[in-house]
């Protein structure tokens, strides 16, 4: 058996940041990963280090952009496709 994410905290960050307006949520899902022992692969000064690709993981999710600002929705499809996957597993 697979080690899935959580499905309700997938859910619960994505109706958060469905909720939040387009242009806050990369602070928004930068709070969300911190605060719940994700990987925020952004630097806060990218002019000292600018790596090729940024990357968040939060829940058991990854997502890889090579604009941060691309970061939410990159993370956001990632989650809708692990839940779904999630959902066909349990239903199997």
């Amino acid at each position: 058996m697979n080690a899935l994410p959580p499905s309700n905290r997938l859910r619960a960050a994505l109706d958060l940041l469905a909720q939040v307006a387009h242009d806050a949520r990369f602070l928004q899902l930068k709070n969300l990963t911190l605060n719940n022992g994700g990987v925020w692969g952004v630097p806060e000064r990218p002019a000292d280090f600018s790596p090729a690709l940024f990357e968040v993981q939060l829940f058991g999710v990854s997502a890889f952009a090579d604009d941060p600002a691309l970061l939410p929705d990159n993370w956001m499809r990632a989650a809708r496709n692990t839940l779904v996957a999630t959902d066909t597993e349990s239903a199997a």
